[in-house]
């Protein structure tokens, strides 16, 4: 829905022969119309890759968000806790 992901400051383990570990983190910014470019949730990713098939592919993902923005227009509900 308009946005572009930045990913930042990776960090890589090595957890076995063919597994690493990615520590990152993301901003998600958002422009649409009505809604000026702007932050909409920032946080962080922990990520696990694991080699095979000719290649690496991840094998879990775990998002961690941190502080959200207005995010109106990207999700159908609020985040927030209440």
């Amino acid at each position: 829905p308009m946005t572009a992901h930045v990913i930042t400051n990776t960090i890589v383990d090595v957890v076995g022969a063919d597994e690493l570990e990615l520590r990152s983190r993301f901003v998600v910014f958002q422009g649409t119309d009505t809604l000026a470019l702007q932050p909409v949730v920032v946080g962080r990713y922990v990520d696990r890759v694991a080699r095979g098939g000719g290649g690496w592919r991840f094998v879990r993902r775990t998002m961690v968000p941190e502080r959200w923005g207005d995010v109106s227009e990207h999700l159908s509900f609020d985040p927030r806790p209440r």
